[in-house]
């Protein structure tokens, strides 16, 4: 049944705290971004090529499964061993932090540069995407913290 389906992923106190409201929306915003990412996955390596990280493929596929990864922790899914949350935790920050480096490399670089954090979707201003990284790297570090304090059983 859908409903224990559900019930499964997520921990009985999911909606107890605001710290997991706002992880959900954290995640939710991951998942978007991931979408959009895999959504023209053949073009986004093209995206990453103005770094000089060669194709791009792999620094394309490290991406998304950094992102992938990062769901676990910020969805506070039960049954995670305390290895498997910190690796998700540790991704969960990653993440943002890639798109930061990325972001604040095109715009030293000079160039007016697009950077597709949403994949071949959008390309978005170099100055966006670091306000974006930004603001989303502040929410987990603030997110993360709280949520080690939870205790997730």
């Amino acid at each position: 049944n859908m409903k224990q389906f559900i019930a499964s992923i997520f921990p009985p106190t999911i909606f107890k705290k605001r710290a997991q409201y706002a992880a959900l929306a954290v995640g939710f915003w991951t998942i978007i971004i991931m979408l959009a990412q895999l959504f023209r996955f053949e073009k986004f390596p093209k995206t990453l090529e103005p770094l000089g990280i060669g194709d791009g493929a792999i620094a394309a596929i490290a991406i998304v499964l950094l992102e992938f990864i990062s769901l676990p922790f910020l969805l506070s899914m039960p049954r995670l061993s305390r290895i498997e949350r910190r690796i998700s935790g540790a991704c969960t920050l990653l993440a943002p932090g890639v798109w930061l480096v990325i972001s604040a490399a095109v715009l030293m670089s000079g160039g007016q540069g697009k950077i597709s954090l949403f994949g071949a979707v959008a390309a978005l201003p170099g100055v966006v995407s670091l306000l974006l990284a930004g603001v989303w790297l502040a929410a987990i570090v603030y997110l993360t913290a709280k949520l080690w304090r939870l205790d997730l059983k």
